[in-house]
């Protein structure tokens, strides 16, 4: 059903009701059968899907697509007063890497160019925070449930600034004005 319709639609909208209704049956049908208290229900899905950001939009709702070119972009010329040549693109690109690690290292060892790369990404529309790994290692106390989030999933290995986009934000890795590179096999947009 998900992959012909999107969450918002009618049709997913009346497979939600009609599974709360089949949930409230299997769970009344083990009470009465089994007694309350004396099973366990175990549920699990296949991936979710998010609203696509143009829906979201005519919501009024905060949307859109980071597209990671354009960021790129954005930190180039940032960093074109601190003398940098252009970076070359990593040959192990990915969608959400901004940097290759050896470039992340050169400016971890220039503060002055970091600071500048990273007050030039928490402009860009739709980026919700800037978090480098030094902030996440020691997993700090924290009210932000983002901070906490990124904090708990931190892994060694991992060196490079975080850049998690607002809710209801796609992070794509195709120039704006360019097809979208995301998409499932399920032919879903």
């Amino acid at each position: 059903m998900r992959t012909r319709f999107w969450a918002r639609e009618l049709e997913v909208q009346d497979v939600l009701v009609q599974l709360d209704k089949d949930l409230a049956d299997l769970f009344a049908h083990l009470d009465k059968e089994v007694g309350r208290g004396n099973y366990v229900v175990a549920l699990s899905a296949d991936h979710g899907g998010m609203p696509i950001p143009e829906d979201m939009q005519s919501t009024g709702a905060d949307s859109g697509v980071l597209h990671v070119p354009d960021v790129q972009d954005r930190i180039e010329k940032a960093l074109e007063s601190f003398g940098y040549p252009k970076a070359r693109h990593c040959p192990n690109y990915r969608q959400r890497r901004i940097f290759c690690q050896r470039r992340l290292r050169k400016l971890s060892a220039d503060p002055n160019s970091l600071k500048a790369v990273l007050a030039t990404i928490r402009t860009v529309p739709g980026v919700a925070a800037v978090y480098r790994a030094e902030e996440l290692r020691d997993r700090p106390a924290t009210q932000s449930p983002t901070l906490r989030a990124f904090a708990n999933s931190y892994s060694r290995p991992q060196r490079r600034s975080l850049h998690p986009p607002k809710p209801y934000w796609l992070v794509d890795g195709t120039p704006a004005g360019k097809t979208r590179s995301y998409g499932t096999s399920h032919v879903s947009p």
